[in-house]
């Protein structure tokens, strides 16, 4: 008889124990499918305020990417560049007075996260 006690009164012992830490808490933790969902379509969603804003950010952008492509000089050179916005890409091209040899670069970026859509060198 003191030996069955004796086990339950352990048993109680770790329940309790169990209760008291957390580990048999019947609380949920996590979200629910349409908090995940919620969630996850917040962060996807494009954003009103785009990365580039104007011709100085987009120049500022691109010089780095077409030095390093096709040579700093070679794309100073160029100056000044052709810069224009068709509705939220930034195209930039760089210029050579008539009857000059060789072509021009051509980068275009998307306004809304700066990523090179093209990137070329005419002959």
């Amino acid at each position: 008889m003191k030996r069955i006690k004796r086990k339950y009164l352990i048993l109680l012992v770790v329940w309790l124990g169990l209760i008291l830490t957390g580990s048999c808490s019947t609380k949920k933790v996590g979200l629910t499918a349409n908090q995940s969902k919620s969630q996850s379509a917040d962060s996807l969603q494009i954003k009103n305020d785009p990365l580039i804003k104007d011709e100085q950010m987009a120049v500022a952008l691109a010089e780095p990417i077409l030095f390093r492509r096709f040579g700093k000089k070679h794309i100073l050179r160029q100056k000044p560049y052709r810069v224009k916005q068709i509705n939220n890409y930034w195209i930039i091209q760089g210029y050579l007075p008539a009857g000059s040899d060789g072509g021009v670069f051509e980068i275009t970026l998307d306004g809304n996260d700066g990523k090179i859509i093209k990137i070329m060198h005419g002959q």
